[in-house]
């Protein structure tokens, strides 16, 4: 039996990345919740976003975080889902990179999760009274992303796109544990889902 899977949820700011990944972790019967923020936030404290210092504490966190996963056996029986945005650019490939390297050390089956919703709902979704300190807020700066930078896919078999744009967390959480049950090995579907129907 390999390793429970690395589930790597994609999406733009504000789409509803944490949230679902936290619907998820309530279905999954041993998942955590890695959310980007847990990388950015110490860096932004200190830094502005994209400064040099800023990147590389972001760089060496999310290195650290991955190998440490990777070689932890008291992790294997525990499904790590991670949020992230990165962009289809050489910058975004390496980081996404990165996070297949942890999950081919680790020797478990990596699933790729992108999240869409109409630029309507997505800027409507990021000026919710709960998202963080450090997430993005500007509509302007949101739309530029969305026009300019397109998420990297992976182009796997192993990967869903997912419309959230009329979907609640809990039905999208629902969604991807359907899609889930079609890629998971069939020997590992009870360290996965365990008693989940």
């Amino acid at each position: 039996m390999a390793p429970a899977p690395f589930l790597y949820i994609s999406g733009y700011p504000g789409v509803g990345k944490l949230t679902v990944a936290n619907e998820l972790s309530k279905l999954l019967p041993n998942a955590k919740v890695l959310d980007n923020h847990t990388i950015i936030n110490p860096a932004a404290t200190l830094w502005e976003e994209h400064m040099p210092e800023y990147d590389s504490l972001c760089d060496h966190i999310r290195q650290g975080l991955l190998n440490s996963i990777a070689t932890s056996p008291s992790l294997n029986d525990v499904t790590l889902v991670f949020t992230d945005v990165q962009p289809d650019n050489d910058w975004g490939i390496t980081i996404v990179n990165e996070y297949l390297q942890a999950a081919e050390t680790r020797d478990c089956l990596f699933i790729s999760i992108i999240l869409e919703c109409t630029a309507e709902e997505n800027c409507h979704r990021m000026m919710t009274d709960g998202r963080g300190k450090h997430k993005l807020r500007d509509q302007n700066e949101l739309l530029h992303l969305r026009e300019c930078q397109p998420l990297h896919r992976f182009g796997i078999d192993e990967e869903l796109v997912l419309n959230t744009t009329d979907l609640p967390a809990y039905h999208a959480a629902r969604k991807i544990v359907e899609f889930m049950r079609r890629v998971v090995p069939k020997e590992d579907t009870e360290l996965v889902f365990g008693d989940l129907v």
